[in-house]
């Protein structure tokens, strides 16, 4: 049934073509902008792209948020180059994967943007315009959250690019002023769009809880803890999403969009051409090991767990079934997160990438709470989290204690899930977390380059050289890059 949401269209900054119907369905011929937009079901699958495009934006997303901590690396022998740049904390400017995610980030936005700025000329269900409008709104914060956390200051673009030419008369936005419009969107999101879909196409899309969500997890970035508490309590009071009794079953691929989970990228295998998700080939080991850990096509070895974080699980932790070991050259640790046993070609899986889910909500409430010394809250829903791992509960009362305790939890809880990074440097603990890992394991090859460390400046990466390049009247690098 989720398969069914997103039918494949293509644009940049400019919507080129649209084509009509789902994935097995394609376009008899081009549309233009001009006479496409004009009915319901138009904004319906101009959402869909947009929707479509988060593959592309989240396909290195683990590069970003799990290679660069202390939690996954990259088997070094796969030479993948600009990989290792993460994984040893050495990015240039001119590493492509900068460059993808910043043209995928921008054409879903350029998507949103034009969903969002045509639909109010269009006569149809008014609440169904309020919700399309919704979910142009999440789906554009979202990117936008990804974009300033990643590189800092970026172009906002708020309406609809006609012409290329106009493309070069954005500058870097201040992010204070790009997540004031991040709020922004996330409240207006919250307020029009449904907390459930009841129709099976639609489930997938997002809703008032995910923008609820997303919101209360960029209250937490910006250290506003009452706020955060506030919005996630919604949340949370809402009864909607719940923590599954088993942990793995979170990430079954034949469970998706289950009641934890309150947002996730799409994907659906068995399709012409392949909609599958590409990791759990990335997780696996790069050469001959002593088990079976990918079920069709061979292991990339881009994606591995480090021992670091497979050595941080007590005995009695059941997360601890989530991560796997093999025996080739090294021992390997590997999320199985992805792992799904029916695929029949590479990188054609089913399991999606969860992007919001309940146990995020919890801890991050915890931690708003616990931000504001209100240490009863906090444990109780750290505590939920603890307990569904058959964990004791924690009777901490000091706040700084807490605290500490409230990361273990989310590095433990939502490792693989490209958070890591992101927590670290929202908490201000990156440098000290990655500079010790660095050392402890600058022996290693692979888990840690000899000499990395991690500096002031990298807490953000390079714009990337290519943008800087075309427009460097208005594209300034990032200091120390």
């Amino acid at each position: 049934m989720k398969y069914l949401l997103y039918p494949v269209l293509f644009s940049c900054l400019l919507l080129g073509s649209c084509g009509k119907g789902f994935f097995d369905q394609y376009p008899g011929d081009v549309l233009s902008n001009a006479n496409f937009y004009t009915q319901s079901g138009d904004f319906e699958q101009g959402l869909n792209a947009a929707y479509a495009n988060l593959r592309n934006n989240y396909r290195w997303w683990y590069v970003f948020g799990d290679m660069t901590s202390d939690d996954v690396y990259n088997w070094k022998r796969n030479n993948s180059s600009t990989i290792i740049q993460f994984n040893e904390s050495n990015i240039s400017s001119d590493n492509s994967l900068l460059n993808d995610l910043w043209n995928s980030s921008y054409a879903t936005i350029a998507r949103c943007n034009i969903v969002a700025g045509r639909i109010g000329n269009i006569t149809m269900d008014e609440t169904l315009k309020q919700r399309y409008t919704g979910e142009a709104k999440f789906l554009r914060a979202l990117i936008y959250f990804n974009l300033v956390r990643v590189f800092g200051d970026v172009p906002l673009v708020l309406t609809e690019v006609t012409a290329a030419q106009q493309s070069f008369g954005f500058a870097r936005e201040a992010s204070d002023k790009v997540y004031a419009q991040i709020v922004q969107d996330l409240k207006d999101a919250a307020a029009t769009l449904p907390d459930v879909y009841t129709k099976n196409n639609d489930i997938g899309r997002a809703t008032s809880i995910a923008a609820k969500s997303l919101l209360g997890k960029v209250y937490l970035t910006r250290k506003q803890y009452p706020e955060a508490a506030a919005i996630l309590q919604e949340v949370i009071g809402s009864g909607i999403p719940a923590l599954l009794p088993t942990y793995t079953d979170v990430f079954s691929p034949d469970n998706p969009n289950n009641k934890e989970i309150i947002f996730a990228v799409q994907y659906g295998r068995g399709f012409d051409p392949q909609q599958g998700s590409p990791f759990g080939n990335d997780v696996a080991p790069n050469e001959p090991v002593n088990k079976i850990v990918v079920a069709a096509g061979n292991g990339q070895g881009t994606f591995l767990v480090t021992d670091d974080l497979a050595q941080a699980f007590t005995t009695a932790d059941t997360r601890k079934q989530a991560i796997d070991s093999a025996t080739g050259t090294r021992k390997y640790y590997f999320t199985n997160k992805y792992f799904d046993p029916a695929i029949t070609k590479a990188n054609d899986a089913a399991n999606d990438w969860i992007v919001l889910r309940y146990a995020d909500v919890l801890l991050m409430a915890a931690e708003a709470y616990n931000e504001q010394g209100q240490v009863t809250p906090a444990l109780t829903y750290m505590n939920e989290v603890r307990h569904r791992a058959a964990l004791t509960a924690s009777a901490t009362t000091d706040k700084g204690t807490l605290r500490t305790e409230i990361a273990q939890e989310r590095r433990l809880e939502l490792n693989c899930e490209g958070h890591r990074w992101f927590d670290l440097v929202r908490t201000g603990q990156a440098k000290t977390v990655m500079n010790a890992f660095f050392e402890k394991y600058k022996a290693d090859d692979d888990q840690a380059g000899k000499s990395s460390t991690i500096q002031d400046n990298e807490l953000i990466f390079p714009i990337p050289g290519f943008q800087v390049n075309l427009n460097p009247e208005k594209i300034k690098q990032n200091p120390g890059y």
